[in-house]
């Protein structure tokens, strides 16, 4: 790094604070005076009892929840606690969900609850108050000078770093703080890759470094029993998560939104396991029970998301991608692209390029969007097959990327006859009478379409890697060998499919009990608030513990000592 370089880098981190500080000054206008009574947020940086917010549905969510877990809400003499984070800001699905498994927890082993938020996040503090939680940790911005001697420090601890490969090897207060960066830098920059050390990376270096040294000042604590997190990646969860898991301290990590599963992560050598990597032990279960039975529900799961007929699906990505489609022949295709139907057709199934980079671990290439690139690049010249390439749904959420999976077609393949875009009307279902393989980098595609008999290569490592289902490149030059021979791979095993089919089972009804306290809701911060605090308030005044069929299960979870909760109900249908 020469002198000069660090001179601009410097002048940029001003340049960004001040960034920083019109962002703040737009979020009193924005967020303050619109949520908030003055008066009362005054007087509630003296009395914590007090709650500040205009919303009148947010004040009844509020008051109606403390009544409810006050009835059952009983201070333990233990002194070890579940430290509850929440660190997406005005959500009330993310802090509300944890603050329950929490809960659960908390009676199960007798200890009480604690906090970890944001500093200026009051939304989440009250909520956490609602359940009890007047014990909170706070993540601090600091002030303008140690955030000067954090950006300092960056740009020292990256004067020997000579590249971006050496970068995402790059440990602090030993975790994986170069991968936590580089996802970070993509997600909230909407850059896809990054191929040099750059102002961007330093920043969010300095950001990390600063949270990695507060975080590890809680997770010393030593009387944390667990940890309840939702998300695993960014800035800080994924410091969080890895600090934790580095101590051995668990944590349990929700998978979906009102039907879910809670995912206990034990140790470090999980931290690249995503939170839908179930285990063996559930899936040889499964099959020792009724493996035809599990098999064909499976099929019957994926073949109704291909359809758009999944009502239970509800995560928006599966609904742009599946709803409202048209079912084509592999002939009216060839007609729509002017293409021979003696060629056979092969699908390509992009990723979400600024999300979910590492969640999986072992990866053949830096992240998604240098897998597609080389990709298209590669089939190029490929015309002894026809190429439909299928953006990820979550494209048209994520529009501020500065690329995308339909962008880079058009740069690269748009000149030549034998590639296509995906028709955006075309069903999934199609694809199955149509393809003759599919492509991934490690997205579900591997195992749904494997179900239907067909060879899909994927590159890098999944949730569905250890039951051997697809094809899987563990290099770049095995990749380059797989995809230039695509059409000649042979169709999967009669046992490959049927490990798909009941992957598939165990994926979407094994891992999916329905929590009878939180109603389904948006996970981005598009949802509906004040119809979230109805329905929730509406749901705790309903409430019947017998109902609490998740509550059981995840009692049954810890008495067994599973990694996943388990819907008890389907596994006992399974045997019928």
């Amino acid at each position: 790094m020469q002198l000069f370089e660090i001179i601009i880098f410097i002048f940029d981190f001003f340049i960004q604070e001040l960034k920083n500080l019109l962002k703040k000054i737009y979020r009193i206008y924005k967020v303050y005076l619109k949520e908030y009574s003055i008066l009362k947020l005054l007087l509630y940086f003296f009395v914590s009892d007090v709650n500040p917010f205009k919303n009148q549905n947010f004040v009844n969510f509020l008051e109606t929840n403390k009544k409810f877990w006050k009835l059952n809400n009983k201070i333990s003499d233990n002194k070890k606690f579940i430290l509850i984070t929440s660190f997406v800001h005005f959500h009330p699905g993310y802090s509300f969900s944890n603050s329950i498994i929490g809960a659960h927890l908390k009676d199960y082993y007798n200890c009480n609850l604690r906090g970890f938020i944001d500093s200026h996040d009051h939304y989440c503090k009250k909520i956490l108050n609602s359940f009890g939680i007047n014990k909170i940790y706070y993540l601090k911005e600091k002030n303008i000078l140690l955030r000067i001697f954090y950006f300092s420090k960056a740009l020292y601890l990256l004067m020997k770093v000579k590249n971006i490969n050496e970068f995402l090897k790059f440990k602090y207060n030993s975790i994986d703080i170069g991968k936590i960066v580089y996802e970070d830098v993509l997600r909230k920059t909407g850059i896809p890759t990054l191929n040099k050390i750059s102002f961007k990376i330093i920043y969010h270096l300095s950001l990390a470094i600063n949270k990695s040294d507060q975080c590890l000042k809680v997770i010393n604590k030593k009387n944390i029993k667990a940890i309840v997190q939702a998300e695993t990646q960014f800035i800080p969860s994924a410091i969080v998560f890895q600090h934790a898991l580095n101590q051995n301290i668990p944590v349990y990590s929700r998978v979906g939104i009102n039907k879910f599963s809670v995912k206990i992560y034990k140790n470090a050598d999980e931290i690249y396991t995503p939170r839908d990597e179930f285990s063996k032990k559930i899936f040889d279960y499964s099959y020792k029970i009724n493996s035809k039975k599990a098999s064909e529900r499976g099929f019957k799961s994926i073949k109704k998301r291909f359809l758009g007929r999944n009502k239970n699906d509800n995560l928006r990505d599966s609904s742009w991608a599946h709803n409202n489609k048209k079912n084509y022949t592999k002939k009216q295709l060839c007609r729509m692209f002017n293409w021979s139907l003696k060629k056979p057709i092969i699908f390509i199934f992009s990723h979400s390029l600024i999300d979910g980079n590492f969640t999986c671990g072992e990866r053949v290439f830096k992240d998604n969007l240098t897998w597609l690139r080389y990709t298209l690049n590669k089939i190029i010249t490929m015309e002894n097959c026809n190429w439909v390439i299928k953006p990820h749904p979550m494209d048209w959420e994520y529009n501020y990327a500065q690329t995308s999976t339909e962008k880079e077609y058009m740069k690269i393949c748009e000149n030549f006859s034998h590639i296509r875009l995906y028709p955006k009307d075309l069903s999934s279902y199609s694809i199955t009478k149509i393809a003759k393989a599919a492509v991934t980098s490690h997205g579900s595609s591997a195992f749904e379409y494997t179900s239907f008999g067909l060879p899909v290569l994927s590159a890098g490592r999944a949730n569905y890697t250890k039951f051997n289902i697809n094809y899987r490149a563990k290099t770049i030059s095995q990749y380059e060998k797989y995809i230039t021979n695509i059409e000649s791979l042979k169709k999967p095993t009669s046992k490959k499919i049927l490990r798909a089919k009941i992957f598939s089972f165990i994926l979407n009804e094994v891992l999916s009990t329905k929590n009878i306290l939180v109603p389904s809701f948006n996970y981005t911060y598009k949802i509906n608030r004040d119809k979230f605090y109805k329905d929730t308030t509406k749901l705790l005044l309903n409430y019947k513990v017998k109902n609490d069929y998740f509550k059981k299960n995840i009692y049954y979870q810890m008495d067994q000592n599973l990694d996943h909760t388990q819907n008890l109900k389907i596994l006992k249908n399974l045997k019928r």
